[in-house]
């Protein structure tokens, strides 16, 4: 996508009348991506963050990545010298 090009964003709080569950009609703010990237964008109504499209698949991939990460152990010298300081 390109940082110019202009980006539909939602709001998803139930009980904001500008919510895509409370209207009858589709509410949408549509602002540049760049925007969307670089700040949170807010409904005017009840200050929701708005959610697009791009900041979902974002989160998405964030959140897989944060699944595949694997802890790892220290070594048992290092749990030594940790124990012996305390």
């Amino acid at each position: 996508m390109k940082n110019a090009e202009i980006i539909n964003c939602y709001c998803f709080n139930p009980v904001c009348k500008s919510s895509i569950f409370a209207s009858n009609e589709n509410i949408v703010v549509r602002v540049p991506l760049s925007r969307v990237l670089s700040e949170s964008i807010r409904c005017k109504e009840c200050n929701s963050e708005l959610i697009s499209k791009p900041t979902l698949e974002l989160k998405q991939e964030i959140d897989n990545c944060m699944h595949k990460h694997v802890p790892v152990e220290p070594e048992e010298d290092t749990k030594e010298k940790v124990f012996i300081l305390l």
